[in-house]
């Protein structure tokens, strides 16, 4: 399958404004250094402001806090609020705590709902102190202390956001580039990450120790996934074009490393300190992407719910299976590279496995299915009961395309304004590929997908929702 839209060179709108939430319409991709502007707001960790977390329940016997980052937050769904994009409670827009919540249901009858107070744009430091003037801590000594704390940090310490615009936009710039790139050279990486955490997390996380958890608790660190597939692994046609998100093979290459870097710091943070064992509490890293997590329990490393298991299909953008994160999102900078809700369900299916084994918590067997492509999208443009949920119905139309006849993609209760999705042939993607949408239910019927394999299956992704799958045309 071939997709051709103009030129792969997509307009799409820019956040022209200081609030982290009010974005507007009116410029194209071409213009680099502003689109790099809006983008540096909104990628990865945007927002700065903090959240009210609701108080727990002091009768149960385990409570939990959900803090951290946007990674903690839920900032790639679709329904988000406040300046913090935090991810509601509907089954189809939930953060990756809920969703492990929610999976492991009746089988932990003491533990809690968690406390969400996660964040968009916190840093480790914002967890525990003042963010700035018009901010607040994510937990103060009023919410009290927790058998449970689980969180993603370390991105905004090192500003993640910023060097991914610089990878995508080449604007404005962290860091001088290698030569043959747009990120921040990767020896300035390496440093920046040994300066803003190592030490400085250690410290961050022995103090959440002591003050945050209940004696002989738990803290459990998610780490990041590795945003982008090798580019050795793309599909054919991306790696013709060489380019994958608007990131060339160089570019995702050392993106995919300074990804891993920050894993890695995390990760030998949170075993150096559980070696401590600080106030009798056990700290765990959960590695999303490999399974190779420290700790009492080893996710292992063929588990579909991972994004890169050893065996079967791979989920960071422009892998063999359907992305578990965004790419650049026109009609929403802010939800850029971040996890959609296929993302969010799966690291929750990850932490609802690995609680059970943890000190403390005792509970019954968790279901380890990976998440379905095709779920509940009840509030994307419709209503949360779900009358008139987003779908998408795709045939083969009349308009000729380079090979065949171009595909006609009917999205039904979408929101108007840009549509984003990938046409997956084989279990491969291609894309993505954007168009406007003047009304909520519109059909496309040029310039979308056309199929040059036999005996294939086709269909179409957007916004986490799939299409029916059509033959070969």
């Amino acid at each position: 399958m071939i997709v051709i839209t103009d030129g792969r060179s997509v307009p799409f709108m820019a956040i022209m404004n200081s609030g982290p939430q009010r974005y507007s319409q009116g410029m194209s991709l071409s213009r680099r250094i502003l689109f790099a502007l809006a983008l540096s707001a909104v990628v990865g960790f945007s927002s700065s402001a903090s959240a009210t977390g609701q108080s727990h329940s002091s009768s149960a016997p385990i409570t939990w806090l959900a803090a951290g980052d946007s990674y903690s937050a839920g900032a790639g769904l679709a329904n988000t609020s406040g300046l913090c994009d935090q991810a509601g409670t509907t089954t189809n827009s939930m953060a990756y705590p809920q969703h492990a919540y929610e999976d492991l249901g009746s089988s932990v009858p003491g533990l809690d709902e968690p406390t969400f107070v996660a964040c968009s744009g916190a840093t480790s430091a914002d967890f525990l102190r003042l963010a700035d003037a018009a901010g607040q801590p994510e937990w103060t000594s009023a919410l009290g202390r927790f058998d449970l704390v689980t969180f993603t940090f370390g991105g905004n310490n090192v500003d993640f956001a910023g060097i991914v615009t610089q990878c995508v936009a080449g604007s404005p710039r962290v860091a001088p580039p290698d030569p043959g790139h747009s990120c921040p050279s990767d020896s300035y990486v390496r440093k920046l990450i040994a300066r803003k955490l190592t030490t400085a997390y250690e410290t961050f996380l022995t103090k959440v120790a002591n003050d945050v958890v209940e004696p002989g608790g738990n803290i459990v660190v998610l780490g990041y996934p590795d945003i982008v597939e090798l580019p050795r692994l793309w599909p054919p046609r991306l790696r013709h074009l060489g380019t994958c998100d608007y990131l060339g093979t160089s570019d995702a290459t050392q993106i995919r490393g300074d990804a891993g870097d920050l894993n890695a710091s995390i990760s030998s943070d949170v075993q150096a300190v559980n070696a401590e064992h600080p106030n009798g509490v056990t700290l765990t890293f959960l590695d999303v992407n490999s399974g190779s997590n420290s700790g009492s329990k080893s996710i292992s490393s063929t588990n579909q719910n991972l994004f890169e298991p050893s065996v079967g299909k791979r989920h960071n953008l422009c892998g063999s299976g359907p992305p578990w994160l965004n790419g650049v999102v026109p009609s929403d900078l802010r939800r850029s590279f971040h996890p959609s809700e296929l993302g969010n369900a799966a690291e929750g299916r990850l932490l609802a496995e690995l609680l059970p084994d943890l000190p403390g918590i005792n509970v019954g067997p968790v279901p380890t299915s990976a998440p379905t492509t095709t779920i509940s999208t009840a509030g994307l443009g419709g209503s949360v009961g779900g009358t008139s949920s987003p779908s998408i119905s795709v045939s083969w139309g009349t308009n000729p395309a380079p090979s065949g006849n171009w595909m006609s993609i009917t999205f039904s209760n979408f929101p108007i304004g840009t549509a984003t999705w990938y046409c997956v042939d084989e279990g491969t993607n291609y894309g993505p590929y954007s168009a406007a949408l003047t009304s909520s239910t519109e059909t496309l019927t040029t310039n979308t997908c056309y199929d040059t394999e036999s005996n294939g299956s086709d269909y179409v992704s957007a916004e986490g929702v799939t299409s029916n799958t059509i033959g070969t045309d």
